[in-house]
């Protein structure tokens, strides 16, 4: 069994709305996401790292078969420019949040085999 996996981009009083941050799971690039929108990995059940171009961003989690996962990417200042920063967000909030977004654009979907958008 495969699981979703929505990301959203928020950015605090639109700073770094023209940031496009890349995304990773597992070193495989998946997308480089936009502000407002979102967009749904399907991986196998088990472990996995998800990383964007903050380095020091990852979120590595065992993910269960069967569940749905919320993680969010926000644009945080860098010293050169401003990158994003990953974490996971509880279930209620994120599809909560995820109903206010917009589907991401094919052009910004580095490997369609893992990424949907609907």
């Amino acid at each position: 069994m495969k699981i979703m996996l929505l990301w959203q981009l928020s950015v605090r009083r639109l700073r770094g709305c023209g940031e496009k941050p890349f995304i990773w799971c597992d070193e495989v690039l998946l997308a480089s996401i936009t502000c407002g929108r979102y967009f749904i990995a399907e991986i196998e059940p088990g472990p996995h790292t998800f990383r964007s171009d903050n380095s020091a961003s990852t979120v590595s989690l065992n993910f269960a078969a069967g569940r749905t996962y919320f993680l969010r990417a926000d644009i945080v200042p860098d010293t050169i420019h401003d990158r994003g920063l990953l974490y996971k967000m509880e279930e209620a909030t994120g599809s909560r949040d995820v109903r206010a977004l917009k589907p991401l654009p094919s052009e910004n979907i580095q490997d369609d085999t893992m990424v949907l958008t609907e």
